[in-house]
C-alpha cells in the first residue's frame, strides 16, 4: 500500500502548523516555487523556510531548472531527512 505523508509548515512566530494544500505533491511545489510565503494564521511572510530533503521534495526539485533553483536558495534552506515519523518543514519570519 502506498501513501503520502503530510507535507506542512510550522510557523516560528506563532507556532500554526500550515499546509499549503491538501496533497503533499502540490504543497511543496507552493513553497518551493514561492506561491506559499505567509503563514496562515498570523498573516506574516517567512523570510526563510528549511525544509526536509524528503524523497518527494527531490523529485519535485528535478521539475524545476537550474536557475529556478539558485533563486529558490535565496528563502530555502534544505536539511537531510531523517526518516522521522512527520518531516516537516519550518518558517521562519521576517
Amino acid at each position: 500500500m502506498k501513501y503520502w505523508m503530510a507535507f506542512s509548515v510550522f510557523c516560528a512566530g506563532c507556532g500554526h502548523k500550515n499546509r499549503p494544500s491538501l496533497s503533499p505533491r502540490e504543497g511543496i511545489r507552493m513553497v518551493l516555487d514561492g506561491t506559499f510565503a505567509a503563514c496562515t494564521a498570523c498573516g506574516k511572510e517567512f523570510r526563510l523556510i528549511r525544509i526536509p530533503l524528503r524523497p518527494l521534495v527531490r523529485e519535485e526539485l528535478t521539475s524545476f531548472s537550474r536557475d529556478e533553483v539558485s533563486r529558490m536558495s535565496e528563502r530555502l534552506r534544505f536539511f537531510k531527512y531523517e526518516n522521522r515519523k512527520t518531516p516537516a518543514a519550518t518558517g521562519y519570519l521576517r
